[in-house]
């Protein structure tokens, strides 16, 4: 599971290197990412977006955002995604 951690702090990385949600703080982007992270899982993890806000304590549309930011930059993120063989489509449901 540090593996799925270090993919989400390169994914943070890519962010900030691009100014890609440059107007969130960071503790909510690093939420935002593991959720994403997770739901791109071949290990395909039983999520449920709602325990997983009321675990962070972050406001699911807060989630929802920063995951659409994401597909919103798809093109860009897939070879990452292929890198470190997290699924590549483009939309996931929340």
């Amino acid at each position: 599971e540090i593996r799925r951690f270090e993919e989400a702090k390169i994914r943070i990385e890519e962010m900030k290197k691009n100014n890609i949600g440059s107007s969130l703080y960071i503790e909510t982007k690093a939420k935002g990412v593991t959720y994403a992270i997770l739901r791109r899982s071949k290990n395909k993890y039983d999520i449920n977006i709602n325990d997983f806000c009321e675990a962070c304590r972050t406001r699911k549309n807060t989630i929802v955002n920063i995951v659409n930011l994401l597909e919103k930059y798809h093109d860009y993120f897939k070879p990452i995604y292929k890198k470190h063989g997290l699924r590549r489509k483009r939309k996931f449901d929340c």
